[in-house]
């Protein structure tokens, strides 16, 4: 006894494969994948995003600068994922990437505590 799919189900399943791997249709459900993954994000990201969005716009002197703060955001936020796909891109493979995370852990934990302590700084003194 064998447990497989009927032939037609078979054919129909290797059909779909075929028409959605072409390069239109790929990236269509990626960007469909990308707006519903966003929309599930923002019940995460939203709690800290929305109330920053709205304190900035409610501060007069920050309303001017509100635009260029959500560039600097969103560029920062997209920075790390950007640079990756470019990495696999130029051919790099999953496991070096893997190796290399492991490799610097510890230095890019102390550069972000750094960096966090700086900003704190940064606060107490201009806050």
């Amino acid at each position: 006894m064998s447990l497989k799919l009927p032939p037609a189900l078979t054919r129909l399943s290797h059909r779909v494969v075929r028409m959605t791997a072409s390069p239109g249709v790929f990236l269509g459900i990626a960007f469909a994948a990308g707006v519903a993954i966003s929309v599930l994000e923002l019940f995460c990201t939203g709690q800290v995003y929305l109330p920053t969005l709205m304190y900035v716009w409610g501060e007069p002197g920050l309303r001017t600068r509100a635009l260029g703060l959500l560039v600097l955001y969103v560029g920062m936020f997209t920075l790390p994922i950007v640079a990756l796909t470019l990495l696999a891109y130029a051919g790099t493979s999953s496991q070096s990437m893997v190796a290399s995370a492991r490799r610097h852990t510890a230095s890019v934990k102390l550069a972000m505590g750094l960096l966090f302590l700086a900003l704190t700084g940064y606060l107490l003194v201009v806050g």
